[in-house]
């Protein structure tokens, strides 16, 4: 990744979007990483499993919710990953929006 060639520019700058600019491409890095641990997409399934009565789909809420259990249990990280984006994808867009789930999921 070219943003440690660039850390010096950004380190000293004085300038706030560029700075900005720069944590944003840092957040994103952390997130991608977070997206593979099993602990953070299992705190992602138990946050998404409580937001799951304002859903969009409440059947296909169900059972992606107990795909997402069965998969966790056989320790299929690939498959648990998928099923958050999908529930994610079953919240209203003003539940997305949300600070709460921004700052939990480092979607933006």
């Amino acid at each position: 990744m070219n943003i440690l060639a660039r850390e010096h520019t950004f380190i000293n700058s004085n300038i706030p979007e560029k700075i900005s600019a720069e944590t944003e491409t840092l957040r994103a890095i952390m997130f991608s990483i977070m997206w593979r641990t099993p602990d953070f997409l299992r705190g992602m399934y138990n946050h998404l499993n409580g937001k799951r009565a304002s859903m969009n789909d409440q059947v296909q809420a169900s059972r992606l919710l107990e795909a997402g259990k069965r998969a966790m249990v056989s320790d299929d990280w690939d498959e648990v990953r998928t099923i958050c984006g999908r529930l994610w994808d079953l919240l209203p867009e003003e539940q997305q929006a949300k600070e709460d789930l921004r700052a939990f999921t480092g979607l933006v």
